[in-house]
């Protein structure tokens, strides 16, 4: 059976296709309607919560009518890939300078510490830093200039011309992800070196001063949450969460639910991979804390991590299963025949797009108030506690044992996610075109 995915995408080929054959890509917009978008992450493949958040701001501007010339840099590319134009915008996807450095033998340090050099350049920034993406949107602007640019994500800004920010001629949207500052003072805090702590408060004073440049003078700032809107008003003029849903809505509940009669199992399901430091703080927690006190609780409950790594993470816990990376698909089966999405992140920032996927699937959460920020147009979720293992093992037992309790969670979810996304379409494309004028 062909994915849905995969439907979306002969569907976008075939458009493709006939736009060419057409001849649109000989009569441009004029430059001063034209849209340089900066990206960063797998936006072909998603395996993570930026690739998501990359894809679908991408498809969102790209569908939209306007012209855009699109720069992301996918750090599983091998080379540089140049899409036939769909409509009005062009996708160039690069590796990164982290593939080149890897592909370069000996002189791979010499080449990682040229990059780096760069002004906006940082070092947990490596993998997404492309000086390529670069030279290539300063050519095309010699005879393309952009009436606009998008920032989607600080990462993103290491692959922009720096002048064209501070002597800004052209209006800018950032979008912030996170709060990467404080992320980067999490690293710190876990480094086990004292080089690798020197590295960490660098790129923290370093991802400060950039952060604050692109707000300051961006035209419009996007946040993924409310959250980080509101920690940010002071250093923005104007600005606007949203969060990143897709166009499609949860699935109509029917009943199927993560309910199993007597005798069988209620899958937990927690997403992320144990390389990111948040995730592995909290897949510890989950095998040393949690585990045990779920097994005494209830037995017929287990713990299903989702995420590349987790595959050998099972250990000595008799309810944890280690799944690996799953794609999209897999993802969505997962969740949707799981008994609710656990999320005990006690470190990082920004907006778990975990937690939204989830929810975009119909499906409870059962998480931190960390967590959790940024969602307060939602109140359907069960806060637990790290410091309490046991309480959060009994919050989950109640939620196993009560059939009538998880389809009336879900509809509640399904009702609010599709409110939201509602209120949501089209918005992000509607800033885009008001800034172009």
């Amino acid at each position: 059976m062909t994915s849905r995915r995969q439907q979306v995408d002969d569907v976008r080929s075939a458009r493709r296709d006939a736009v060419s054959a057409a001849g649109v890509a000989a009569s441009p917009k004029p430059a001063d309607r034209l849209v340089y978008y900066f990206g960063v992450g797998g936006i072909r493949m998603v395996s993570a919560g930026l690739d998501r958040v990359t894809r679908l701001h991408w498809e969102e501007i790209s569908e939209s009518g306007v012209a855009v010339e699109g720069f992301v840099v996918d750090p599983s590319a091998q080379e540089v890939e140049i899409s036939p134009r769909s409509g009005a915008a062009v996708l160039r996807i690069y590796p990164s300078e982290a593939s080149a450095a890897h592909s370069g033998g000996g002189s791979s340090l010499l080449a990682k510490a040229r990059a780096l050099m760069q002004p906006q350049a940082l070092h947990v920034g490596f993998s997404l830093l492309s000086r390529r993406a670069k030279r290539d949107a300063i050519e095309l602007s010699r005879q393309r200039p952009p009436g606009l640019i998008v920032i989607d994500h600080i990462y993103a800004g290491q692959n922009v011309p720096l002048l064209w920010v501070l002597f800004k001629r052209r209006p800018i949207i950032f979008v912030s992800h996170d709060n990467t500052p404080e992320l980067l003072l999490d690293l710190r805090k876990d480094a086990t070196s004292l080089s690798r702590k020197l590295i960490s408060y660098l790129d923290f004073l370093k991802a400060l001063a950039l952060e604050r440049l692109y707000l300051a003078r961006a035209d419009e700032v996007v946040f993924l949450s409310d959250y980080d809107q509101q920690a940010y008003g002071r250093h923005v003029q104007k600005s606007k969460a949203l969060l990143p849903l897709d166009a499609e809505g949860p699935k109509a509940i029917t009943g199927k639910t993560g309910f199993r009669e007597a005798g069988g199992v209620h899958d937990i399901v927690f997403v992320g991979s144990p390389s990111f430091m948040p995730n592995a703080h909290a897949i510890r927690w989950i095998c040393e804390k949690l585990s045990p006190a779920l097994w005494r609780a209830s037995p017929e409950c287990r713990i299903v991590l989702i995420g590349k790594g987790t595959e050998a993470l099972k250990g000595d816990s008799p309810n944890v299963f280690g799944e690996g990376f799953v794609d999209d698909d897999r993802l969505e089966d997962l969740l949707q025949n799981s008994l609710a999405l656990l999320a005990p992140i006690e470190h990082g920032s920004g907006l778990k797009i975990k937690i939204l996927d989830a929810l975009a699937a119909g499906v409870p959460v059962i998480a931190t108030q960390r967590a959790l920020r940024g969602f307060g147009a939602f109140d359907t979720h069960m806060v637990i506690e790290t410091a309490d293992p046991d309480a959060a093992a009994a919050a989950i037992t109640r939620l196993a044992g009560s059939v009538e309790k998880q389809i009336s969670l879900r509809r509640r979810i399904v009702d609010q996610v599709s409110r939201y996304r509602s209120e949501r379409a089209g918005q992000f494309a509607a800033i885009v075109k008001r800034l172009l004028g």
